[in-house]
């Protein structure tokens, strides 16, 4: 097995730790982790979250990576800092426009001046 100091030389920094410690947990499981991994295919998608989430170093967005891309649960959706910032930025400006009435149906502005507010809202 790589160790953590040979996986930090390649590059992997503070993820060495995880990863050495994920295949650790792994091969404690009944079939090396490979009959673990493959039952979380039949599961609800909460559950294989938290059951991901049991291994070192791994979190509900990695998770759901992990599910969305190796595990059949294409209804996955991977949320980080990032994504969660944009998300709910969106929905207050949605909330804001409805609000305030800039927005139209159509998704159209009823000026030049309400765009360019909208705008500097972002």
């Amino acid at each position: 097995m790589v160790s953590e100091q040979e996986l930090r030389a390649a590059g992997f920094g503070y993820r060495a730790k995880y990863i050495v410690g994920t295949v650790e947990a792994l091969k404690s499981k009944p079939g090396g982790g490979a009959e673990w991994l493959a039952a979380l295919r039949k599961v609800d998608l909460p559950e294989a979250i938290v059951s991901l989430c049991s291994l070192p170093g791994v979190g509900p967005k990695v998770a759901a990576c992990i599910s969305l891309f190796s595990l059949d649960q294409h209804h996955a959706i991977p949320v980080d800092t990032h994504v969660w910032k944009v998300s709910y930025q969106g929905i207050y400006i949605f909330l804001l426009f409805k609000r305030s009435r800039l927005l139209t149906y159509e998704f159209s502005f009823d000026s030049t001046e309400d765009m360019r507010y909208v705008l500097s809202l972002l």
